[in-house]
């Protein structure tokens, strides 16, 4: 997928990469990080997206992880919803949250699928975003076929990443099964289709994923301890920097306008009609064709005060954000 990088000075740089999440291979890893390291000197020696009001004309690029929250800004790219409504759209895919983050905070990207917590943390490092809306999306706990709950994964490896959305759904699925957050041995693993194939291979116990890969793993023999419709729990989000929601609010209103459509037209037709969006531009896998099963997708709708002061909470405790942090640093409604 080719990518369009405008800098200050509008000087256009065409960079390619496609992450398909071939995680073996070590060169595309190495590019990536490249990349983020160059849009962090970019950053940091010109401070160009930080200081200044944006260009006009400069597509929203918005980051996406190979996640179902996904599908919709996918579709609505691949159907012309967001060229229709007056506003100039590119999709990136990402393998990693810390990528994600990274790219981000760096300003290689105006806005992404991400969650609560990542927003609590852009915030307290300095980089202001806000959660503009909820996302279709969920998370489930898989093990090796020899477990069948959570209690039966007492120490335990579990395949997470620390200080993100799963940490913190991590700790929410122990909560409410009445076990302490030490119940298990937590492991750092930031690729989720690794976090996967390291239980599928009996290299781990146990890992918090997200779909397609959690269905694959049932088709499997793997064990499906919970997940989070189950504890009826959502901390994921899509969320734009403060610069874009301050200085880009009717390319914004017109990216939710498309996205609306993009739901409609997803809640109403076969998977058949968007499958090869969910292949090309998200990145999933062609083998895992067979096993996605999709959910209803939400309308979009800020996440609600409740989610968000848990989140907070969750943040304070531990130690990641200020104790004085505000609900209202977190969310934005776009009108």
């Amino acid at each position: 997928m080719s990518q369009l990088i405008k800098n200050c000075n509008s000087k256009v740089f065409m960079v390619k990469f496609s992450l398909l999440f071939k995680y073996r291979d070590e060169r595309r890893r190495l590019t990536m990080k490249l990349l983020l390291l160059a849009f962090g000197i970019l950053f940091v020696l010109t401070g160009c997206r930080a200081t200044e009001a944006p260009e006009e004309n400069l597509p929203l690029q918005i980051g996406l992880m190979p996640t179902m929250d996904s599908v919709v800004i996918a579709t609505a790219y691949e159907l012309g919803l967001f060229e229709a409504h007056g506003v100039d759209v590119e999709v990136i895919p990402f393998s990693s949250a810390r990528d994600r983050d990274a790219a981000f905070q760096a300003g290689a990207l105006d806005g992404a699928t991400v969650d609560l917590i990542a927003v609590g943390l852009f915030n307290e490092g300095g980089f202001q975003s806000r959660a503009t809306s909820i996302t279709t999306a969920h998370f489930t706990l898989v093990a090796r076929s020899e477990y069948t709950d959570l209690e039966s994964l007492a120490d335990a490896t579990v395949m997470i990443s620390y200080h993100t959305a799963i940490d913190f759904i991590m700790d929410q699925m122990l909560a409410v099964n009445d076990l302490p957050n030490d119940h298990l041995i937590r492991e750092e693993v930031g690729n989720i289709p690794t976090r996967f194939e390291m239980v599928r291979a009996g290299q781990a116990d146990a890992a918090l994923i997200s779909e397609p890969f959690a269905t694959m793993a049932a088709a499997e023999g793997l064990s499906i301890i919970t997940d989070t419709f189950q504890i009826d729990f959502n901390p994921l989000a899509l969320a734009f920097s403060l610069e874009v929601i301050e200085h880009r609010a009717d390319e914004l209103r017109a990216f939710y306008l498309a996205y609306s459509e993009a739901v409609d037209f997803l809640n109403e037709n076969p998977i058949e009609a968007y499958l090869d969006v969910i292949i090309d531009l998200i990145g999933f896998p062609e083998e895992v064709i067979h096993y996605i099963e999709l959910p209803t997708f939400l309308i979009p709708e800020i996440p609600t005060d409740e989610m968000v002061q848990t989140a907070l909470d969750w943040l304070i405790e531990k130690d990641l954000i200020s104790a004085d942090t505000s609900i209202e640093s977190f969310i934005h409604q776009v009108q």
